[in-house]
């Protein structure tokens, strides 16, 4: 399984700092993805064996829209810049798995729910689908994840590289670049015509572009 940097957001900051004020060890972090997050000293914390000093947490925690990944030491919130559609990609904490933000606007339901349970009652809605299915617009992989969980196969097709960039830095989409095929392009040029004959379902939405290249 690749290996991520750790991950924080304005909650998990905010528990740090705390933590640090009163000089004592956090018992968990949320995300579940910080690997040591012990205080090492009245003014920083070490995580990953890196001290990130009480400006940085500061940083994070004022920052609600945002995850940040701890690198070294070192702070940096996670974006990308898409150059096709030039719009910024994000992702945003919640109380579940990330959601992505494009422009600020979140790409599934996240007021009153997760994104996560957002897309597992949307798979639901399919019931027992039967086959291989398709999915596209791929974002962070959420949907073909849960896809596959009910399906013999899954082809995930994003057309935007800074979605495939941003998801790759998601701890939640790993399983994206290991068992599940992903084509980046337009989904009428991506797909060769026999596999597409072979789908029985598409979910989500399509979108355009000019490539046909398959990621892992």
């Amino acid at each position: 399984m690749r290996s991520l940097p750790p991950i924080l957001a304005s909650a998990e900051a905010e528990r740090l700092l705390a933590a640090l004020t009163v000089g004592e060890r956090p018992a968990s972090i949320g995300l579940d993805l910080v690997r040591s997050l012990v205080p090492a000293a009245d003014n920083a914390a070490t995580i990953d064996g890196f001290p990130v000093g009480r400006e940085a947490l500061h940083e994070i925690a004022e920052d609600e829209n945002k995850c940040f990944e701890v690198v070294a030491g070192d702070v940096r919130a996670i974006a990308v810049l898409s150059g096709r559609v030039g719009r910024v990609r994000s992702l945003f904490p919640t109380a579940d798995a990330p959601a992505t933000l494009v422009a600020g606007f979140p790409m599934h339901r996240i007021k009153d729910t997760t994104s996560p349970a957002d897309i597992r009652a949307k798979v639901r809605a399919l019931g027992r689908p039967k086959g291989r299915l398709l999915d596209t617009a791929t974002g962070l992989g959420c949907t073909a994840i849960e896809l596959a969980r009910i399906s013999a196969e899954v082809v995930t097709v994003e057309l935007d590289p800074a979605a495939i960039d941003l998801a790759r830095r998601n701890p939640w989409s790993a399983r994206l670049f290991s068992d599940i095929p992903l084509l980046q392009g337009d989904v009428s040029e991506a797909i060769p015509f026999p596999l597409a004959g072979g789908l029985g379902n598409l979910a989500a939405t399509s979108s355009e572009g000019r490539h046909d290249r398959r990621l892992r």
